[in-house]
């Protein structure tokens, strides 16, 4: 079709927030590892870590995001509501991606105001060395503020999408025994290499 569908959209967007992911710690991390040294000031620190946590956190609310739209979209339409909601979904994905970009940059503010330069001399308490800068939380309440907020988010989306895979799990379960007696085959059907597909990538990713 002439127009992007929507899972590959969502594919699409989850492709560039890990590609930025990689970009904005991977290769930094990878640079310090091989001894490059003073690789950023206090100002490149704030837009790389700021960029960063945004990148991370879109990238588990996306993989979410596209297992819900997975679930939804194999359900059955069991109400008009459902019906409804099957209709507007390439209409939601917008306003979603927008949410969720809105959200993690609320959610990580406090980053760049943390993310300093490597200093000379010992680590302060409270900071995260990530090698190539420094994110210093100055005292304990900071510290555990922001692990609370993060962990929340992250918790949060990772539920929804274990929920999500359940659901599909469920599905695909009811399906097998439906047909069962339709089918003559033995051995490994198609549900069953669906559900092992989907409970291997959901172990792993949680």
């Amino acid at each position: 079709e002439a127009r992007l569908q929507p899972v590959d959209a969502i594919l699409c967007h989850l492709a560039l927030v890990d590609l930025l992911l990689l970009l904005t710690r991977g290769v930094p991390q990878t640079m310090t590892v091989f001894g490059m040294r003073n690789l950023l000031d206090d100002t490149g620190c704030k837009v790389v870590i700021y960029t960063y946590r945004i990148a991370r956190a879109l990238s588990v609310c996306i993989t979410c995001m596209l297992s819900v739209f997975q679930a939804v979209t194999v359900a059955p339409a069991a109400g008009p509501l459902l019906s409804r909601l099957k209709a507007r979904l390439p209409q939601l994905l917008g306003p979603t991606f927008a949410a969720l970009w809105f959200i993690n940059m609320a959610v990580c503010i406090a980053a760049p105001f943390f993310s300093v330069a490597p200093r000379n001399g010992t680590v302060p308490p409270f900071t995260l060395n990530l090698g190539f800068c420094h994110v210093d939380f100055h005292d304990n309440l900071s510290y555990v503020l922001n692990g609370v907020a993060v962990s929340v988010r992250d918790f949060a989306f990772v539920g929804a999408m274990l929920a999500s895979s359940g659901f599909i799990l469920l599905l695909l379960h009811r399906h097998r025994r439906q047909v069962r007696a339709v089918r003559r085959t033995q051995g490994s059907t198609m549900e069953t290499r669906a559900a092992r597909t989907v409970l291997m990538l959901v172990i792993l990713y949680a």
